[in-house]
């Protein structure tokens, strides 16, 4: 599918962008696209485009992933490395098994544009809890 060809395709290039520019300016990108992504969906009616979009914007979303995977590799030592990616690894799983029952309520509640803002949502919250500071784990995943 677009999707996992976007997932394959795109880890290269942002762990390349988060050497060369920092974990913290691959996290912006990743962050703007994941946000504008829903709403390039809701707009485009073509369905090359349509692949094209969910391509780029599904990479970059599980990019997020990768740039946790990062943080962790260099902020943890190998005793705690294990520790810390299976703690990773759980809270991904939890979010993959929870993030799907909310946009299914979203969906039937209110409809497919209001889903689309949700995931629209979820994509910037890693930056707007950097931002706001309210993230207990940033220095640890983004600095």
């Amino acid at each position: 599918s677009a999707a996992a060809l976007g997932n394959l395709l795109l880890q290269g290039p942002i762990g390349i962008l988060a050497d060369k520019k920092g974990r913290k300016t691959a996290m912006i990108f990743i962050a703007i696209v994941a946000f504008l992504g829903p709403f390039a969906l809701m707009l485009t009616h073509n369905p090359a485009a349509i692949l094209l979009i969910v391509a780029i914007w599904s990479g970059c979303v599980t990019g997020y992933y990768t740039m946790g995977l990062m943080g962790l590799a260099q902020h943890y030592a190998a005793g705690q490395l294990s520790i810390a990616n299976a703690s990773f690894g759980t809270m991904y799983c939890l979010g993959q098994f929870v993030a799907p029952l909310i946009g299914g309520a979203l969906l039937q509640v209110f409809g497919a544009n209001a889903f689309m803002l949700g995931l629209a949502i979820t994509g910037i919250l890693p930056i707007l809890f950097f931002v706001s500071g309210k993230n207990t784990a940033k220095n640890a995943l983004v600095s």
